[in-house]
């Protein structure tokens, strides 16, 4: 779950971490109102939930009250990587004269939280090169300790008179990881004053799956989510949404990237996978292909693949849910399958008495669909 800027500021602050004054606009009674509170110059910054606002234009610096007006008027509606802009925050500048980056995230490789450091910030820190980011694991029990905190001071080119005020601020950015149950807390740039870091950009993740821990966090349930990704969520099914054209209908995490990867390695790309888990529900099965079949929730399919291997599920019931979902009359959208394990004959008959195309192998199935989509090829 990726918060906004100013949600993620507005939490930090509660935490302790020093951020610019700032007010959240989303019209032009609202512009006015912090302008009366605020002094020139100011930033103002597109509100979405990506990055590279910097280069799309979306940050702008203001001078004085029309350059705000006008600054609101070309930034609303404005879309910044597939997402319009509702709302800015506009807030104080802060002079400084160096960037640095701070940040706590997820290490998958090690298994354990990892801290991210580099002198140079700003814009354009994921093009200056690895030799200029160092990174540190955190023992998750522990937390960050003494050593590791001069080792980031000598790496941010600070000395030891900064020394206690850098360990504070490690120690509460760990807190907030730790407390929200984050995958990342980024700060770039982090900037320092004469009294102190201050927290100019910040970039929060939280678990979506930590959310019933955190009341206060509900208003941010599903606002990732496409409409069928919440539509999959309504039906109690495990639906996301890509940005290929097969729909896939797959049975268990691991089979399901499995099935995605076989069809990226044959030139094809998934639009949306569900995974049914360990169900052989037929009224399960029917509903997931609805999700995927008439364009409603997901436009984009141009063909179906279900693959299920049947342990405790059992093949033939799987086949009774595909069949009940057929349409009456022919459907533009083909559909292949892909059935093996438990009475994985008796399905496939099935199957095929009702016109489909089953297959043991997944190569063999991802490949049939592609020529029917591409006409043979």
């Amino acid at each position: 779950m990726n918060l906004l800027e100013n949600e993620a500021k507005k939490m930090l602050s509660h935490s302790g971490i020093r951020v610019p004054k700032g007010y959240l606009v989303k019209d032009g009674a609202e512009l006015e109102k912090a302008l009366s509170h605020m002094m020139f110059p100011l930033m103002m910054k597109a509100q979405v939930p990506v990055g590279g606002r910097g280069k799309a234009g979306a940050v702008i610096k203001i001078m004085d009250r029309q350059q705000a007006i006008d600054g609101l008027s070309n930034l609303k509606g404005m879309n910044v990587r597939g997402f319009k802009v509702d709302s800015v925050l506009i807030e104080e500048f802060a002079p400084h004269d160096e960037e640095m980056y701070l940040a706590i995230s997820i290490d998958r490789a090690a298994g354990m939280p990892n801290l991210i450091c580099g002198k140079k910030g700003g814009m354009e820190v994921e093009v200056i090169g690895h030799g200029h980011i160092k990174q540190y694991p955190i023992d998750p029990l522990e937390g960050p300790d003494d050593g590791l905190t001069e080792k980031v001071m000598l790496d941010l080119g600070l000395t030891n008179a900064h020394l206690e005020m850098l360990s504070a601020l490690i120690s509460k950015l760990w807190s907030f990881y730790s407390n929200y149950d984050c995958e990342l807390v980024e700060v770039n740039p982090l900037v320092l004053q004469h009294d102190g870091f201050v927290c100019l950009d910040a970039k929060v993740v939280i678990d979506d799956d930590s959310l019933f821990r955190h009341p206060e966090l509900s208003y941010l349930k599903g606002r990732d989510k496409s409409p069928f990704e919440i539509e999959c969520g309504k039906r109690d099914l495990t639906g996301v949404e890509l940005a290929g054209e097969i729909g896939v209908i797959a049975n268990g995490a691991g089979l399901t990237m499995a099935v995605l990867d076989e069809l990226e390695r044959i030139g094809l790309k998934g639009a949306a996978f569900i995974d049914l888990g360990g169900t052989d529900d037929p009224a399960r099965i029917a509903d997931a292909i609805s999700m995927m079949r008439g364009g409603r929730w997901v436009p984009n399919i141009k063909g179906i693949l279900i693959c299920v291997f049947g342990g405790i599920t059992r093949c033939e019931v799987v086949a009774d849910g595909i069949i009940s979902s057929l349409p009456n009359g022919p459907s533009n959208i083909p559909m292949i399958v892909r059935l093996r394990g438990v009475n994985e004959l008796q399905g496939r008959s099935k199957l095929r008495g009702s016109g489909l195309d089953a297959y043991l192998d997944l190569e063999e199935a991802c490949l049939a669909l592609r020529s029917v989509i591409r006409g043979g090829t």
